[in-house]
């Protein structure tokens, strides 16, 4: 994925594209009922004078299957932790001072499909479905960041 150059804006897209573990089971490249994928959001604040605040947010409503689930959202390329601000929003901080020495935040997400028996028809159904493709709607929202406390969401 190309890195997402941030500035105060709000960017919106999808993904449809995933990086899937492989399976004897499975032809390679798709998703099924026991497998894992993931895919990445390269944030990249060239160009920005000021620290930065982010946040992720996933729209889950399109995984039709309750089955496929959003089951981690890290930061990997610095290890920072991001802080779980909404039910489907996952916010980090960028400084200055990363910005300044040219560093990015990479983010993986990575879903997974859950085998349960009793979820069978759903998941043939699903699979014979030659239109279908998992997508994932994403919006990335950045602000200056003023040092304001990230508060971590409570349900």
């Amino acid at each position: 994925m190309e890195p997402m150059y941030l500035g105060e804006n709000s960017n919106k897209f999808t993904v449809d594209n995933f990086e899937v573990e492989t399976s004897d089971h499975v032809e390679e490249g798709f998703i099924a009922p026991g497998i894992k994928g993931c895919f990445y959001i390269i944030l990249d604040p060239k160009n920005t004078d000021v620290s930065l605040k982010y946040s992720i947010k996933l729209d889950e409503t399109s995984l039709i299957n309750d089955k496929i689930n959003i089951i981690s959202i890290e930061e990997i390329e610095q290890n920072k932790q991001l802080v779980q601000t909404e039910e489907d929003t996952y916010t980090g901080v960028i400084t200055l001072d990363d910005i300044r020495q040219g560093k990015t935040d990479k983010i993986k997400v990575t879903i997974e499909w859950v085998n349960d028996e009793e979820n069978n028809s759903m998941d043939t159904t699903l699979g014979t479905l030659q239109e279908y493709s998992l997508k994932i709607p994403v919006n990335v929202i950045a602000t200056q960041y003023l040092g304001e406390t990230i508060n971590e969401y409570t349900p």
